[in-house]
């Protein structure tokens, strides 16, 4: 499996269309289209912004270890995708900071069943 296929299933596991993925990861759909059909490697930018909204880079890399990052986006969705959502909340917000405390980033996140939904909102 290529780093495209990965970056597709793990889009295609968290995000109900390529279009909100896309919006997550701040690019235009068609560019994003480029990276998933392996026409392009990704650069630090875009391998930021998927860690920052859950996917583990080194498993997009190489195919080893976890789709999710290990962080707190990424230790929350590893359960709701994998079908563990009894008894977790509907709705919840997750805000990164830059470690300096200043908040950078703040995600609004929804799960219907097992699709879970990841928009950034700040």
């Amino acid at each position: 499996m290529t780093s495209g296929q990965r970056m597709r299933l793990f889009g295609e596991s968290v995000y109900s269309s390529i279009k909100e993925f896309a919006q997550a990861v701040k690019m235009a759909p068609p560019n994003l289209q480029k990276y998933m059909n392996d026409e392009r490697e990704p650069g630090s930018g875009i391998l930021r912004r998927l860690y920052n909204i859950g996917c583990n880079i080194n498993w997009l890399l190489t195919g080893n270890g976890n789709m999710f990052a290990d962080n707190e986006i990424g230790r929350l969705l590893r359960p709701r995708v994998q079908g563990n959502t009894v008894g977790e909340p509907e709705q919840m917000y997750v805000t990164g900071s830059g470690g300096d405390g200043e908040a950078i980033f703040t995600l609004r996140i929804k799960v219907k069943g097992r699709r879970i939904t990841v928009r950034e909102i700040k």
